[in-house]
């Protein structure tokens, strides 16, 4: 206070100027740029979606983020696991706490299935017919072998 009337700068007025000023002083400049970067890079991997939302909302708020709600959501909705993305994709959120609810339900209805998950390209797909294939040395019922280029189905005649 005193150094700012000797220097002849007005006296700081409200909170937010004096965050402002601190700010300046004491964050280092690639503070930010590393926020940004964590940012950007962040996603759900083995985390649940609660613990991916609140990483996501906590780095905003450090990061002093400003941004649409859609582009928040939209920015969520990127770094989900694909399994629950596509699900929820498919329906209409307004509200991003709408968006997380639907979220946890889907990872709830994945796990309590276990045995099977989405996929980009084929829907459905049985990640335990692979170990059965191997067990009895080939397809499991026919209904879905592992190829060189993926899984391809075939039906039992």
């Amino acid at each position: 206070m005193i150094s700012r009337r000797r220097s002849g700068e007005r006296p700081i007025a409200s909170w937010e100027e004096i965050k402002v000023l601190m700010r300046k002083q004491f964050v280092l400049n690639h503070y930010y740029i590393d926020l940004y970067l964590k940012l950007q890079g962040l996603n759900q991997g083995s985390r649940s979606v609660d613990e991916y939302f609140r990483e996501m909302e906590i780095t905003v708020i450090q990061a002093n983020v400003i941004e649409d709600r859609e582009a928040t959501m939209a920015r969520f909705l990127n770094g989900l696991n694909r399994d629950i993305a596509n699900v929820v994709e498919l329906q209409h959120c307004v509200e991003l706490e709408d968006m997380v609810h639907m979220e946890t339900k889907v990872e709830r209805q994945i796990k309590r299935r276990g045995q099977y998950t989405f996929s980009d390209q084929f829907g459905f797909i049985f990640l335990n017919m692979e170990a059965e294939a191997e067990e009895r040395g080939g397809c499991p019922t026919k209904a879905l072998c592992k190829s060189q280029k993926g899984f391809s189905y075939e039906w039992e005649r």
